[in-house]
């Protein structure tokens, strides 16, 4: 909790120093006033706000004045629960840049520069209802996301199924296409996939096989020599070259890094914090892989702040847990705000046990998960949309 109001207490200067800076010049007087650290219910009703709140029920989102007026709900695991689990950006044929979150057991929500603030959510009832969504990367223009089937929580359905572990999304047909099954890494059928990693055309996979007497787990990379993603709904063959990996070289390669070697625009965008504050960072970039942890501090610290970052081709997002955030470069279209120096700004407070997550920006709207979460639980769960451009400029 020192740590949590220390971040608060610091971050809130910056906020000042950053709207003051010289050369700035198009900073509104408001932002200065009137911190997104206001609750929804105590601005002026006859304000347009600057962002907007909404939750997820079932297959569906709609709009809220506040997370914690969302309608009650069961907690579930959170491989079971309804929620926001993984975010990716990608370019589409106008040169902007399309956003995709992966929705747990609901669908994939996609927001689109050309339609602001009104994002729509893509389903499959047959594919999400029986799986976890995991993390989404963009392979050819196309979205891919992991999927798998928690067999802890899900373990009393004995219904022998060909389930797939990777699936691609047409954005312009809205279909869902299975693209592999455990079947084609030829190793045992009731094998899971219970994690993938992908990065410039290799993939990584962990995989857990289960008996009567014990658990077994493996891991391999894998590629393939033709396109992986099809261009169209007919199902093709395909063929992956595979090898094994040790337990060393797969933990090797999950490890957070040293945040020494983060991206320089990824230091540059952190540099204001305190050198012995402990974070880590879940880099991502646009039409890139899997997302990538660097980590400020010690692994063993279970006060570790953690942040999603976004580095997009004109600027630089950090978001933390809180609501702590900050932004350095230009929006599209928009000129570079304090010389490149990196703004921070506070989203709105949310209650106790409330926390954001997964971040994109479609256009100059910035989208962000948040859940109501208690260990391994998650309850209610939605995403804030803010206008970047009404709060930086």
């Amino acid at each position: 909790m020192k740590l949590r109001t220390f971040l608060l207490i610091f971050v809130t200067s910056i906020f000042f120093i950053s709207c003051s800076i010289p050369g700035k010049g198009s900073t509104p007087a408001h932002a200065v006033q009137q911190p997104q650290t206001q609750p929804v219910q105590a601005q002026s009703p006859q304000k347009t706000l600057p962002h907007a709140w909404f939750y997820f029920s079932g297959s569906s989102f709609f709009q809220i004045d506040a997370p914690n007026n969302a309608p009650q709900i069961l907690k579930k695991p959170w491989t079971e629960s309804v929620r926001i689990s993984s975010s990716l950006s990608i370019k589409n044929e106008s040169k902007n840049y399309d956003v995709y979150f992966t929705v747990n057991r609901a669908g994939l929500l996609i927001a689109k520069p050309s339609l602001p603030k009104k994002a729509i959510l893509a389903g499959d009832i047959q594919l999400f209802s029986k799986l976890t969504a995991g993390s989404l990367v963009c392979v050819d223009g196309f979205p891919v996301f992991h999927t798998y089937k928690n067999s802890f929580f899900s373990g009393k359905d004995k219904t022998i199924e060909s389930l797939p572990f990777l699936v691609q999304f047409h954005p312009g047909t809205s279909i869902f296409l299975p693209l592999l099954y455990t079947k084609d890494l030829k190793i045992m059928d009731d094998a899971q996939v219970t994690d993938v990693q992908y990065t410039a055309g290799v993939w990584v996979a962990s995989l857990k096989t289960e008996t009567n007497d014990k658990t077994k787990f493996d891991y391999l990379n894998f590629f393939s020599y033709e396109p992986l993603v099809q261009f169209s709904p007919a199902k093709r063959n395909i063929v992956l070259e595979t090898k094994k990996l040790s337990v060393g070289e797969y933990r090797k390669l999950l490890t957070p890094s040293s945040f020494t070697s983060a991206p320089a625009r990824l230091k540059e965008l952190y540099k204001r914090l305190p050198a012995s504050f402990p974070f880590y960072t879940s880099v991502t970039l646009p039409n890139g892989g899997s997302a990538v942890t660097y980590l400020s501090g010690s692994a063993e610290n279970d006060k570790t702040f953690p942040s999603q970052a976004l580095l997009s081709e004109t600027f630089s997002l950090a978001v933390f847990s809180d609501g702590t955030c900050f932004f350095a470069g230009a929006l599209p279209n928009n000129h570079i705000l304090s010389n490149g120096e990196p703004v921070a700004f506070r989203l709105p407070k949310l209650p106790i046990s409330f926390t954001y997550g997964n971040i994109g920006v479609s256009g100059t709207t910035l989208y962000v998960s948040w859940e109501e979460g208690t260990f391994y639980e998650t309850g209610r769960s939605g995403f804030l949309t803010v206008d970047l451009k009404e709060i930086l400029y």
